[in-house]
């Protein structure tokens, strides 16, 4: 693997993460690693510094990242993971860096694959962890995939290294940890770990494949709407005060021919369905596989509306739709000093539509979540 002279690794002082550190260390990366304190222990912000102190032991720069909002009290496992990304995301775009490495190991990922199954997914989300995932300009990049924990741990004992025992491990409430429990007590567990590693491998190749046919179906069949006027006006500033999601839910919707989309084999379809929703999504919430599947049996059925994870759908003259759910986007208003322009969302009356891509023909529901101007 060849290193990058500018990386963040994410470290907890635990085995796999204090491993992975030295690993870099002695391969001679140019690495900071970051700590970050949820707040969610009492003795959280005395753990961090007490992580900080041996890494420096060892000659690793590192920093604390301490989380400031609300302590979480629901879906606390989902919610410190979101915390501890965001302040990675922010602490990396802020210092230019665009690779952040993470300690996930073996034992991670099949843990990861059976809470998955447990809940019902389908292969693209048993496909689990991949050793490199892009958001954006930034990579996070896990080195680790094929290394179990005793490994790890064996890689630290034999240079006599210490590492901390994360206390969060024991809390009982978090359902990875009471998974970890019932696996370490099976016996033949090290067989059944190889063996379950074998079939995330496979169910991976198939996860990729289907990930190519669902790409050129998406863009072979759908249409993506995005007002290009809205967008030229985008390149001259106006957007400087909103954010893109806030932008996308106004112009954006999919849509395409009915007929073609029944003809689509049904896991192409439904994977067809989780790229949409995860674009228009007003949450980070996971998507479920049965739930997806019920929204591809109620257009298979003919049905002509409903609403799920915050999108709707819409069937209307032998064509469907994707959009927002119009309800929840929030009114976005705002001034361009210099032209005297006003943007907000449509659905006021008296106000001026481009139509540069005839708004009017659209069913009146989607044409409502377009975005207008108007001058003041």
């Amino acid at each position: 693997m060849t290193l990058s002279k500018k990386l963040i690794v994410a470290t907890s002082g635990g085995i796999d993460s204090l491993a992975l550190s030295l690993m870099l260390k002695e391969q001679g990366a140019d690495f900071i690693s970051v700590i970050v304190d949820h707040k969610y222990r009492e003795n959280s912000s005395a753990e961090a510094l007490a992580v900080k102190k041996l890494l420096r032991k060892h000659g690793i720069d590192s920093v604390i990242l301490t989380y400031k909002g609300k302590k979480p009290e629901k879906n606390i496992e989902e919610e410190l993971r979101n915390i501890r990304y965001s302040l990675l995301f922010d602490y990396a775009k802020k210092n230019k860096v665009n690779k952040i490495f993470t300690a996930h190991h073996l034992d991670d990922n099949i843990e990861t694959f059976l809470m998955r199954l447990s809940r019902g997914s389908g292969v693209k989300g048993l496909a689990v962890m991949q050793s490199e995932t892009s958001f954006g300009d930034i990579k996070i990049i896990r080195p680790l995939l094929g290394v179990s924990k005793l490994e790890l741990k064996e890689y630290l004992q034999k240079r006599k290294v210490k590492w901390f025992e994360d206390e969060t491990n024991k809390d009982t409430k978090l359902t990875r940890n009471n998974l970890r429990k019932i696996l370490s007590e099976l016996s033949d567990y090290e067989i059944l770990k190889k063996n379950l590693s074998r079939t995330i491998e496979s169910i991976s190749e198939v996860s990729a494949y289907i990930e190519l046919q669902v790409e050129k179906e998406l863009n072979n069949l759908f249409e993506i709407f995005s007002n290009p006027s809205l967008q030229a006006y985008a390149k001259q500033s106006i957007f400087t005060r909103v954010t893109h999601n806030d932008a996308r839910c106004i112009i954006n919707h999919y849509s395409c021919n009915y007929s073609e989309f029944v003809k689509l084999h049904k896991l192409i379809a439904i994977n067809i369905l989780y790229k949409i929703f995860e674009q228009l999504k007003f949450n980070d919430k996971d998507l479920r596989y049965d739930e997806v599947e019920n929204a591809y049996n109620n257009i298979i059925s003919g049905k002509k509306s409903f609403t799920v994870y915050g999108v709707e759908y819409l069937s209307v003259e032998k064509k469907i739709y994707f959009f927002k759910e119009f309800s929840r986007i929030k009114e976005v208003r705002f001034t361009n000093g210099k032209n005297k322009f006003i943007l907000k969302p449509l659905g006021y009356e008296g106000l001026k539509k481009i139509t540069d891509k005839q708004v009017h023909k659209f069913p009146k529901k989607i044409s409502r979540t377009i975005m207008c101007v108007t001058p003041l």
